[in-house]
C-alpha cells in the first residue's frame, strides 16, 4: 500500500507527461517549451524538473516504461507491423540502422 504523498507525486508526474505528450503531439516537440508544458500542466518550471531534468525525458520515460515491448512485436512479426502501422499511421521504425 502507497502513502498519499507517493500517490500525489505519480499523479502529478502522470498530470505533466500527459500534457507534455498532447502538446507535443499537437505542435511538434521543437514547438513546445518546457515553460508552455509546465503552465499547461499546472507547476512550476522548478516543480517539472524535479520530475524530468529534461525536455527529451519529457517523452523517453514513457518508451522506457515498455521495454519488453519491443521484443514482443518483433517475434509477432508482420502482425505486429500491421498493427503498428494501424495504431501509429507510420511505417514500421528503423532502430540502429536496419529493420528489428
Amino acid at each position: 500500500m502507497t502513502g498519499l504523498r507517493e500517490r500525489k507525486r505519480r499523479q502529478v508526474r502522470e498530470t505533466i507527461s500527459a500534457t507534455a505528450v498532447s502538446l507535443f503531439l499537437e505542435r511538434g516537440f521543437d514547438e513546445v517549451s518546457v515553460a508552455e508544458v509546465a503552465a499547461a500542466a499546472e507547476v512550476s518550471k522548478p516543480t517539472l524538473f524535479k520530475y524530468f531534468p529534461t525536455k527529451e525525458d519529457l517523452v523517453l520515460h514513457r518508451i522506457s516504461d515498455h521495454q519488453g515491448e519491443a521484443a514482443r512485436v518483433v517475434r509477432n512479426g508482420d502482425r505486429a507491423r500491421r498493427r503498428w502501422r494501424r495504431c501509429t499511421g507510420t511505417s514500421w521504425p528503423v532502430w540502429n540502422g536496419g529493420t528489428p
